[in-house]
């Protein structure tokens, strides 16, 4: 078993834009423990950005927990608003596209 990390201690050589100079900064984590077969990523996304183009995974599921803020997460063709709190499960598959798009201060704007 390796030692307990934090995402607060996650090197910088795993972290893409790590002073947050663009719109999206991810966090490498799964990368930076190791992982093989697990894909574990923490993104930060500013007011009126978006996360990642509308994509699908073929065989990967998807699996998001909102840690903070509030937006729009397009999934399927629906837009829908999630919080801090809110998980999703987006299954593998063509059908299952899926982006989030981080709340402006006076609504949402995609």
């Amino acid at each position: 078993m390796k030692d307990i990390s934090n995402s607060n201690n996650i090197p910088e050589q795993n972290i893409y834009d790590p002073d947050f100079q663009s719109k999206l900064k991810t966090v490498c984590i799964g990368d930076a423990i190791g992982c093989e077969k697990l894909y574990v990523n923490m993104d930060f996304v500013k007011p009126g950005a978006v996360s990642v183009k509308y994509h699908f995974h073929s065989k990967q599921e998807e699996f998001y927990h909102i840690m903070s803020g509030s937006g729009l997460l397009r999934m399927n063709g629906e837009e829908i608003q999630v919080k801090a709190g809110d998980f999703v499960f987006a299954p593998a598959g063509k059908d299952t596209g899926n982006q989030f798009i981080k709340r402006q201060k006076n609504g949402f704007q995609h």
